[in-house]
Formats: C-alpha cells, sequence, structure tokens
C-alpha cells in the first residue's frame, strides 16, 4: 500500500481476560485486561496516538465489548474473519503462533490489505441475531436429543429423560418464536423488510427474521454478491485441462439453512414456477443436492430484489430537506 508509511495500525489479540496490542510504530507489545477498565485504558492511547486503524478478529463475542468502546469513541476498527487472517499468516509463512504473534499478524493485515471498517449494528438488529442465534441452538439441540431417542436397546430411564428434554426445548422454541415476532412487531427498522420477506410463498416470519439478521445488506446487493454471502455461489475448481466439479463454500450459515428449509417447501408446491426449474435440473441429471442449491439461489436472489425495491419505496418517502 502507498500509504503504509503514514498508517497506525494497532493488531488486538483478543481472549476472554486480556487484549494483547502490538502497534505498527514499534511493535511493542502491549497488553490489557479485557473489562471495561483496561478497554478504556486501550481506547485513550488509541485516541491519543491518532491510530488509523485498530484491527482485531471475531473471537465468540469476547471481542464485544472493545467493539462497543471503540465504535462509542470513533476510533475505526475492523474486526477480521479469523480464517482470512489464518491465511494471510499462511501466506507470510508465520508459523510460530502466541497471542503477541498473532498482534502482529493483524498489525500486518491492516497495513496490506484493503479492509472496510466494522459499523456498528442497530440495536434491533443485535437483539434479532441473539435471537435467531439461540433459535439455531436450540434447533441443534433438539436434533441431537431426537436422534439419541433412536438409538437402539435405550433404557426407559434415559428415554425418560431425553423426552423431558426433548419437551422443554419445544417449550423454549415456542417461546423464541414469539420474542422474534413482538420484535419485529414492535421495531420499525426491522418490521418492513423482515414482512417484505414473509409474503415470498414459503418463507414465513421465522425465516425471514433468520435471513435478514444473517444478511442484513439485502437489497443493496448484486445478483452475484448475494449469492456469494450467502455461501451458494459454486466455486471454480479449474486448473489447464482439468476441470473440476465446482461446489459451494463459506457464505452465512445461518441464512443459508433457512433457505434450505424454504426451498424444500416451494418445490413441493405443484404450480410453482421453481418446483419446474428443480425438476428441469434433476432431468439433466444434476444431482438432487445440486438442484436445491440452484433453487435456494434463486430464492437469495428474489430476496434481494424484493428487498432493493422496497427500500427505493422507502427512500421516496423520506422528507425533502429544506
Amino acid at each position: 500500500m502507498d500509504n503504509e508509511g503514514k498508517m497506525i495500525v494497532m493488531g488486538v489479540d483478543v481472549s476472554s481476560e486480556e487484549l494483547v496490542v502490538r502497534s505498527s510504530i514499534d511493535l511493542k507489545v502491549l497488553r490489557f485486561a479485557n473489562n471495561s477498565k483496561g478497554i478504556r485504558q486501550f481506547v485513550q492511547i488509541c485516541k491519543k496516538q491518532l491510530v488509523t486503524l485498530v484491527v482485531c478478529e471475531h473471537t465468540g463475542r469476547y471481542e464485544w465489548e472493545l467493539l462497543v468502546a471503540l465504535w462509542d469513541s470513533a476510533v475505526p476498527v475492523h474486526c477480521a474473519q479469523p480464517k482470512a487472517v489464518h491465511n494471510f499468516a499462511k501466506a507470510r509463512k508465520a508459523n510460530s503462533k502466541s497471542d503477541p504473534i498473532d498482534a502482529e499478524t493483524l498489525v500486518q493485515y491492516g497495513l496490506r490489505m484493503d479492509l472496510e471498517l466494522t459499523k456498528r449494528p442497530s440495536d434491533e438488529l443485535i437483539a434479532l441475531k441473539e435471537l435467531t442465534a439461540r433459535r439455531e441452538d436450540l434447533n441443534g439441540m433438539l436434533v441431537q436429543e431426537e436422534n439419541r431417542l433412536k438409538a437402539p436397546a435405550i433404557s426407559k430411564g434415559l428415554k425418560s429423560q431425553i423426552c423431558s428434554h426433548i419437551k422443554f426445548l419445544k417449550k423454549e422454541l415456542s417461546k423464541n418464536a414469539k420474542a422474534i415476532a413482538v420484535l419485529v412487531d414492535q421495531k420499525d427498522s426491522l418490521k418492513p423488510f423482515i414482512k417484505c420477506l414473509d409474503e415470498v410463498h414459503g418463507v414465513g416470519l421465522i425465516a425471514a427474521a433468520s435471513i435478514y439478521a444473517s444478511i442484513p445488506e439485502l437489497g443493496t446487493l448484486t445478483r452475484q454478491t448475494a449469492g456469494a454471502i450467502g455461501g451458494l455461489a459454486p466455486l471454480l475448481r479449474d486448473s489447464g485441462k482439468f476441470s473440476g466439479q465446482r461446489k459451494i463454500s463459506g457464505g452465512r450459515y445461518q441464512a443459508r439453512n433457512a433457505l434450505y428449509m424454504v426451498a424444500l417447501c416451494v418445490i413441493r408446491k405443484k404450480d410453482h414456477v421453481l418446483r419446474a426449474f428443480y425438476l428441469r435440473l434433476k432431468k439433466l441429471g444434476k444431482h438432487t443436492s445440486v438442484a436445491l442449491t440452484a433453487v435456494m439461489r434463486k430464492i437469495l436472489i428474489y430476496l434481494n430484489t424484493k428487498v432493493k425495491e422496497l427500500r427505493a419505496l422507502e427512500a421516496k418517502k423520506l422528507p425533502i430537506p429544506a
């Protein structure tokens, strides 16, 4: 980068107990407690040194208090995907690993990569993300328990315990669905977009909430970007004369899980255009998973178009400034 010398980048390796920090100025290692006091001290240093960018990673929400403090203080921050940083470290042949080394890798990642700032989500979107993520966890536990119930020669005592837990999980899922419905109904920043998705056949309120929570950029994406973000774009695997089978990879799994259920619903409706599309792909010899993925991608692109139209209408309703 041409402006590497002008940039002051702080790399922060976040753990549950501390922040290990290195700066592009001297790479000196600084350590702060990962609590309100330690984060406040770190932010003060960032403001004093006029830091250009702070780079950290997603670490299971342990980074959240740091992000909030940086947003509140208007300090530019990029919260990176661990896989991207890991690949960057491999490219630099950084085989050793420690907290200071990871912080230094984040510094170099900030200096050499063209990174977008991580924007602060609205409180309503955060609440929706938490509810839909919790629903994913509950569904996962429910599937596990239902599979355990099918185990051969299971004792009566264990079967009773599993049945009780399944009953509890179903109640929690019901409560979660009600909480999502109440949140969507009360928040004007969420309601029009989720209702817009809910109107599409097969989607439903819960699926709409899961998709929007996972991809709040809906309506601002291109067809290609929407497919990539959803993890539904088949990636090339060609080299020379070799032409490999294309496969999907990455993307936001929560949206993909919801779209999978929507696609299953859609292809079962006899007069739906996507059922005909699905059957046509099957006739051409496509594997069921390939055909279903193509349906999911078309659904996501259509939802993106619907929200784009809604955003255009919402923009027209805004008062013209004097």
